[in-house]
């Protein structure tokens, strides 16, 4: 084989491992890609990832999905902080009634 050929295969052979083993790289970025978007789909509450995407697209709201769940979070506390107001006055009531039976007529 001529000395030209056999250089021509040798940087043949090298291009086409570089191409294998970047081939294998992109192969596992799409896998950890694929992987990372079902576990956002499931933790979102989704099936899969197209499922998550079209209620994002069709939700009828101008707030993006962040500002969704920091207002649920706000809505929350609030909720919290009404039903503890609502148990203190229902407290506070029991109380006074209780003295309001308790005095003579």
């Amino acid at each position: 084989m001529p000395e030209n050929h056999t250089d021509d295969v040798a940087r043949a052979k090298d291009r086409l491992e570089r191409f294998r083993l970047s081939n294998a790289d992109l192969s596992q970025q799409l896998s950890d890609a694929l992987r990372r978007s079902q576990r956002l789909a499931s933790s979102l509450g989704f099936r899969d990832i197209y499922e998550a995407q079209a209620a994002i697209d069709t939700a009828d709201s101008d707030l993006s999905y962040w500002q969704c769940f920091e207002e649920l979070e706000t809505l929350r506390a609030q909720v919290r902080d009404l039903t503890a107001q609502r148990d203190n006055a229902l407290a506070r009531m029991k109380r006074l009634e209780e003295q309001r039976q308790s005095r003579p007529p």
